[in-house]
């Protein structure tokens, strides 16, 4: 994967506030691709913070994160910001969640140079953006038709990012297991911190979702007093979610939606309905236990072992009154 583009830090001086041209390889042979990079670096010493996005070509909400972060003008009191909204522009182009090839960029890291497309790519943002930073922000959406809570997304295990969670501006976290291959994985490995923020759905954008991450991202900055002022603070106290399930159809057909996003539902409380072409109720899917409606469908048109739902469960251990709704999504 030849490509003339390195990267480095020490090239840019403190001071310096700009969006540079990353080169990245060439597809089919006929010219190397330019992704923006936003370089925004404190007079003052610091530490780094690299915010991520389009690991998944249609993950377009984390890009126009990205731009209303480039366009807040964020004055920074020490340390360095830097963004790089598509990290996986072969997807960008074809409106595509994957690579060309229909592999996922994020099962591939922390890549071989002299393996696959895909592992190659892998290799090739590791080499030249996994070791610039000291905290990372990763931004995700549902694939399309996938409609995901704005939620944050970490191994509970991770006492770096623990000590952020009171700071952080979202309301929803929710205990992830590092997936083999990804992104978050390989940084973890190197022991850096990743944070995952995950909102909204493929090739669509969401004022609430974008706002939300910004919102994240100014929690962190926050955190460790690179910017003076805090974003503004949830109405809700947070909401640890240790476990998770998709509801998946038992049988195909017409769905038909009882409940919506951010929701909180019942044990065996009835939330969907599946009908065939004449009308008729099929079945009715109920929930399994307390949980709160973390992502759903939004295909009608369903098989049998879609993904339905996904639940978030509920810990007997919360000292707080849930609220009956976590974000209201009536726009959407």
């Amino acid at each position: 994967m030849p490509t003339n583009f390195q990267f480095k830090l020490s090239d840019y001086p403190k001071g310096f506030k700009r969006v540079i041209d990353a080169r990245f390889p060439a597809f089919y042979g006929i010219e190397e691709i330019s992704v923006p990079l936003y370089i925004n670096r404190a007079k003052k010493d610091g530490p780094t913070i690299v915010v991520t996005s389009c690991i998944h070509g249609d993950e377009v909400n984390g890009l126009r994160v990205v731009m209303r972060l480039i366009d807040s003008k964020i004055k920074l009191e020490k340390g360095t910001l830097i963004a790089i909204p598509i990290l996986n522009p072969y997807g960008v182009y074809n409106k595509s969640r994957y690579l060309p090839d229909r592999k996922d960029l994020n099962r591939h890291f922390p890549g071989n140079e002299k393996g696959s497309f895909a592992s190659r790519l892998a290799s090739f943002i590791m080499k030249n953006f996994g070791s610039i930073g000291d905290f990372y922000i990763d931004l995700h959406s549902g694939g399309t038709g996938r409609l995901n809570i704005p939620q944050i997304r970490y191994d509970f295990e991770s006492q770096e990012v623990i000590k952020l969670l009171d700071e952080i501006r979202i309301p929803l976290v929710v205990d992830s297991q590092l997936r083999d291959g990804s992104f978050r994985e390989a940084l973890n490995k190197k022991g850096t911190p990743c944070l995952v923020f995950e909102g909204g759905e493929g090739l669509r954008v969401d004022k609430n979702v974008t706002n939300e991450g910004i919102n994240l991202i100014r929690s962190v900055l926050y955190h460790f007093a690179m910017i003076k002022t805090p974003p503004p603070k949830p109405k809700l106290k947070k909401i640890f979610i240790k476990r998770s399930k998709w509801l998946r159809a038992p049988c195909s057909g017409f769905q038909i939606n009882h409940f919506k996003l951010g929701k909180t539902v019942s044990k065996n409380q009835f939330i969907a309905e599946i009908r065939n072409a004449h009308g008729e109720i099929i079945k009715k899917i109920y929930s399994p236990d307390d949980g709160i409606i973390l992502g759903m469908n939004k295909n009608p048109l369903i098989m049998t072992g879609d993904a339905l739902y996904n639940l978030g469960f509920l810990n007997d251990d919360l000292d707080h009154k849930i609220e009956e709704e976590i974000f209201d999504w009536d726009d959407l």
